[in-house]
């Protein structure tokens, strides 16, 4: 397992390495990959890499189909509609009293449930939201990134964590990111090597660039065979809930055998880490 060297991945760590299975290392949580990552659900593009680096290639988010991603598209347009709304009558002349006495109750009701409720006021939320686009599936488009890039960051990766040679059969690479409410702070609290932002995108681009057979290739006249059994994994550890969120887990080609012990052990470290809802301790992307 490959998690960020952010101090807060190591309580994860210490947990995992204490069963007899799993060594872990540590990375900066970009995974040698630079990248702009265009969002589905955001405008806005985001450089998932140390703010001393510009990156240079983009990588597409998106959606697969499906009725749940469509639904969750068509509800964020009305929430769009609303806030525009919202805008308006908030910087309208005479307005904002009138909408600050309008919204106050609910706004209050919505703030005490916030407080005493966390978890209700979670899954309403959610449920407004048609789930949150961390629970969507999603795939990275990154064909627009040329071949002898991907090579090199893979070559970069796997030589600075002296991975080889030797490799396990399955490499879990973990991201870290952080979940907070009304928190001034809430970026800090992020991966630090991704710009502020979650790991689990760069950390889904590397599983797919060491996945790839023609990068396979490459690598080996490098002097870095990769075996055609071992599979890369791409997860994002929220360290704030010490939570586990594994990316397309059941297209990873392993026997079940292996992945019902993959989800046990994990499970088991959640409840080993954190007393919060055990329901959610991991997530598995279908």
């Amino acid at each position: 397992c490959v998690f960020c060297i952010d101090v807060r991945s190591e309580p994860a760590r210490r947990e995992i390495e204490q069963k007899a299975d799993y060594e872990t290392f540590g990375f900066a949580g970009f995974f040698a990959a630079p990248t702009k990552f265009k969002l589905f659900h955001q405008d806005q593009v985001v450089y998932a890499s140390p703010v001393l680096i510009k990156p240079e290639h983009t990588a597409t988010v998106c959606l697969c189909e499906g009725e749940k991603e469509q639904r969750f598209l068509k509800r964020k347009k009305w929430r769009e509609k609303l806030k525009n709304i919202y805008v308006a009558l908030k910087y309208n002349v005479g307005s904002p009293c009138i909408l600050a006495d309008a919204s106050g109750p609910w706004l209050g009701i919505w703030m005490i449930m916030k407080t005493f409720f966390p978890r209700l006021a979670d899954s309403l939320r959610e449920k407004f939201y048609a789930g949150s686009a961390y629970s969507l599936k999603t795939t990275i488009n990154h064909s627009g990134i040329d071949l002898s890039v991907q090579v090199s960051w893979a070559e970069t990766f796997l030589t600075m964590l002296n991975l080889t040679h030797r490799l396990a059969p399955v490499v879990i690479l973990f991201g870290h990111s952080a979940k907070t409410e009304n928190n001034p702070y809430a970026s800090a609290l992020e991966c630090g090597a991704c710009g502020a932002n979650g790991g689990g995108y760069n950390a889904t681009l590397m599983a797919k660039i060491l996945n790839d057979v023609t990068v396979r290739e490459q690598l080996a006249q490098k002097g870095i065979p990769v075996p055609d059994a071992t599979v890369f994994i791409a997860a994002e550890h929220m360290t704030t809930t010490q939570t586990f969120h594994f990316y397309d887990f059941d297209e990873v080609p392993l026997k079940p055998t292996l992945k019902q012990k993959i989800i046990r052990d994990f499970h088991e470290i959640k409840k080993a880490l954190s007393t919060v809802d055990k329901t959610k301790s991991v997530h598995w992307a279908e």
